[in-house]
């Protein structure tokens, strides 16, 4: 097994969730869906320093808070950038903290537990067709 697809598997065991499988010609999608996220993982060789620098500061600081690191684009026009416009980096063990903390909160919230129809990549995922052959078959007779 290819070590990316084996880390898929680790972080879908890891947060609770189920790797979904990519199939060539259809939606692609994240890569493991949890319950209350979607999670796409990706594996390099090696991470950019900068990113772990800002991220153990914030971790050394404070031990019983989350570390979260908020990077912004610059834009062309000189203008300010949005506050919601920015992507957060937070450590693995911290995202658990906070899925699992939303997921609690949801399920106090409603009665019933969140169905798997209602997440967004399942909604939009084709089933796949039994074999193309027939289908084409069926499309030449017509």
């Amino acid at each position: 097994m290819k070590s990316w697809k084996a880390l898929e598997y680790k972080v879908a065991d890891y947060f609770g969730g189920k790797r979904r499988k990519q199939y060539k010609y259809y939606v692609q999608g994240p890569d493991v869906n949890q319950p209350v996220a979607d999670i796409e993982v990706k594996l390099r060789g090696q991470l950019p320093k900068w990113i772990q620098q800002y991220l153990s500061k914030c971790r050394n600081f404070s031990k019983s808070k989350l570390a979260i690191v908020l990077l912004y684009e610059k834009t062309k026009e000189g203008k300010e950038p949005n506050a919601a416009d920015g992507i957060a980096l937070i450590g693995a063990s911290d995202l658990k903290l906070l899925l699992e903390a939303f997921s609690e909160n949801s399920q106090k919230s409603t009665s019933e537990p969140p169905s798997p129809t209602t997440t967004r990549s399942s909604s939009t995922r084709k089933a796949p067709r039994k074999s193309r052959w027939k289908y084409r078959r069926r499309k030449w007779r017509k």
